[in-house]
């Protein structure tokens, strides 16, 4: 193991969460946000509450074609 890292995956994880509970705040598609390290679940909503797949997928694909890999893990119930 890289001397430092988990020190550094921790620090940036909590960087990213913090940025995504700002984003939950101004956004109500995002439902819950979770995670540990860069181990990170978004929830994103339809306006009724419901899960977004739709939304979800659209997210994917749009990062995707910036660089960057996201995978979705199932469907909130």
């Amino acid at each position: 193991v890289v001397a430092g890292l988990l020190p550094a995956v921790e620090k940036h994880g909590e960087e990213l969460l913090a940025g995504l509970r700002a984003l939950q705040k101004k956004h109500p598609c995002i439902g819950d946000v979770r995670g540990r390290g860069f181990m990170v679940g978004v929830e994103f909503l339809k306006s009724d509450g419901t899960p977004d797949p739709e939304l979800v997928a659209q997210l994917e694909q749009k990062a995707f074609q910036n660089g960057l890999l996201l995978l979705s893990c199932g469907v909130s119930t």
